[in-house]
């Protein structure tokens, strides 16, 4: 007899939680469990990918056991990050005896980092103890919450698929220009996707027909080093009527991230400004 601690399975790994006593040989044969003893734990909240601030922002999320169990079960949690520097807030939280779920809140401090692009966290369950007998197999389901944090949030703009009129306007005598391209410069040696550089207003389209990804507006004041102030409107108008003032005043030579998904209801757009 040996008193071990509960085995929980994440894919491949054994992680090991206290329990009551069992008669296995070790950790490697665990013996043979029935359904009735069978307990899985996982997340089942909807606040899966949300975008937040880094500095300051908050999500919850909810821990769930299949069935509620005879005695208290503390569980534990781990977050890591896209850019290794995960800056977060929260506690273990005990789901109760008689209980199946509880939440727990992460909360997000400034890491120090550039994260104008957004950094990806991922929420895991790390541990769970439960002192108590009978035995029982607690099953992790693998499940996990990421969440995207940014230094300042971008503007989001759900609508439906088609093309997107893009239009810089200003009143001035200045030689303004329009690019768009899926790389911030030039750097990569790729065209264009379009540009306007003769007009005023200067007007181009991005295509509806344009993939899921990153792609960059681009707004120069032509052969005039910065710093300068031209007062303009660069406006975005979507398929669906939807419009959005990116800009009004250039200082430099600036490039509006665009970030395109296909949703299972259109298409969303996340404009880093």
């Amino acid at each position: 007899m040996k008193n071990l601690k509960y085995i929980i399975y994440f894919f491949s790994l054994a992680l090991i939680f206290s329990c009551g006593e069992d008669d296995v040989d070790s950790i490697t044969n665990p013996g043979t469990f029935t359904d009735s003893n069978q307990v899985n734990i996982g997340f089942t909240d909807s606040n899966d990918g949300m975008l937040l601030l880094e500095d300051g922002g908050t999500v919850t999320y909810t821990v769930t056991l299949s069935e509620a169990l005879a005695a208290d079960a503390t569980v534990s949690f781990a977050m890591s990050s896209s850019d290794g520097s995960a800056e977060a807030s929260f506690s273990s939280v005990v789901i109760s005896a008689g209980s199946t779920s509880a939440d727990v809140t992460v909360t997000f401090t400034d890491d120090g980092q550039n994260d104008s692009a957004g950094e990806v966290n991922t929420f895991t369950i790390a541990n769970v103890e439960y002192p108590s007998s009978p035995t029982l197999y607690l099953t992790y389901d693998g499940s996990s919450r990421t969440s995207n944090v940014f230094d300042t949030l971008p503007l989001i703009v759900d609508t439906i698929a088609g093309d997107v009129a893009i239009r810089l306007d200003w009143a001035g005598s200045e030689d303004l220009d329009l690019y768009l391209r899926d790389e911030p410069g030039f750097a990569g040696g790729n065209p264009n996707i379009d540009f306007s550089w003769f007009g005023q207003p200067e007007t181009m389209t991005m295509p509806g027909a344009l993939g899921d990804g990153e792609y960059y507006i681009g707004v120069d004041n032509f052969n005039v080093t910065p710093p300068y102030s031209v007062a303009c409107t660069l406006v975005v108008t979507f398929p669906d009527g939807q419009s959005e003032l990116l800009l009004s005043e250039l200082t430099d030579f600036i490039w509006i991230k665009v970030t395109k998904e296909t949703t299972a209801t259109g298409v969303r757009y996340l404009i880093n400004i």
